[in-house]
């Protein structure tokens, strides 16, 4: 084979590997992105959804068309975008229970990949005012000290809510009783008529119920100190180290979507919440930006997949999410 010959098919192997070069990044994104979101319209997923929408259009220079895909707690657009062609141009935007139902119905997680959590926020241990407790341990000795069981408002059985309040329960190694209700908003009006004594809340949802003394806060669950509500101490500080949950929101693609393309992704995110706009939308609903790597992503789902694995095995749980 003469030398001519070895350049000519050099030239055609090279010109094949530049065809190929999309697929992993180059030339990425050339057509519209579909952001799936489990939830309808109007709720915290969604709302996280359209605060980044403007953002990763001008990032990525293409439309990021918004698809409320609700349904069978989240599983109805889990399932659909881990079925998806894992090119990067679908999304799938979602929080806890991503993790959650999986763990509850013993099945194994979805075939995604984080790109990044976007923002985390915590919730609080609220209770109706004619409760006689002012802080948790006061409520652990009440729950011991009671023939009857206290009651908790949640949005349903596998929500975030719900699973901290059985992550509480296991903690101080006392029972209460979860009544379910159809939407965080029904549950918490719930709490405030004193159908139910306590529950588990979002801190944007009642601050200003705290704060006008128709609930009585007694801890959050997060690492430090709310700022919107200062005067609160975390379960750490009361003495049950183990409570510890926060609400997440991250954006993931279908399994084995391109490392080039999750990294545009991720690039493209963290500049999104870089903005003003974006980290002030966040803060009305009392939630911080993370915006970490993909494999920053990565070990913080592992590790709420031990965290709920736990809590459904030990509190014995497991439920059938209605389609």
């Amino acid at each position: 084979m003469t030398m001519h010959r070895h350049s000519r098919y050099a030239c055609w192997a090279f010109l094949g590997l530049l065809l190929a070069l999309p697929a992993s990044g180059q030339g990425y994104p050339d057509r519209p992105l579909r952001l799936i979101v489990p939830f309808a319209p109007g709720g915290i997923v969604d709302y996280v959804a359209r605060l980044v929408q403007p953002g990763l259009l001008q990032a990525l220079g293409q439309t990021v068309v918004i698809d409320n895909r609700p349904g069978a707690g989240g599983m109805t657009a889990n399932q659909q975008a881990s079925r998806a062609s894992a090119d990067g141009y679908t999304l799938l935007v979602n929080a806890n229970n991503f993790v959650i139902i999986p763990v509850l119905q013993h099945q194994p997680p979805y075939r995604m990949d984080p790109v990044s959590i976007l923002c985390i926020s915590d919730l609080l241990l609220t209770v109706n005012p004619k409760v006689p407790v002012t802080s948790v341990p006061e409520l652990v000795e009440l729950l011991k000290s009671r023939s009857r069981k206290l009651n908790y408002s949640s949005a349903g059985v596998g929500t975030t809510r719900f699973m901290a309040a059985e992550l509480f329960k296991l903690s101080v190694r006392q029972d209460i009783v979860n009544v379910s209700y159809k939407g965080a908003g029904p549950a918490t009006t719930a709490l405030l008529g004193g159908e139910v004594e306590m529950a588990f809340t979002s801190i944007s949802a009642v601050a200003a119920f705290v704060k006008d003394g128709r609930l009585r806060a007694l801890a959050t669950t997060g690492d430090r100190r709310s700022r919107a509500l200062p005067g609160v101490p975390t379960f750490v500080e009361s003495g049950i180290p183990e409570v510890v949950v926060h609400q997440w929101n991250g954006i993931f693609v279908p399994a084995d979507t391109p490392k080039a393309v999750v990294r545009q992704l991720n690039a493209a995110l963290k500049k999104t919440l870089d903005e003003p706009d974006v980290r002030t939308g966040l803060e009305r609903i009392s939630a911080s930006a993370i915006g970490n790597s993909p494999e920053e992503a990565a070990v913080f789902i592992d590790r709420e997949l031990v965290k709920w694995t736990r809590v459904v095995k030990d509190g014995n749980l497991a439920v059938n999410i209605a389609k």
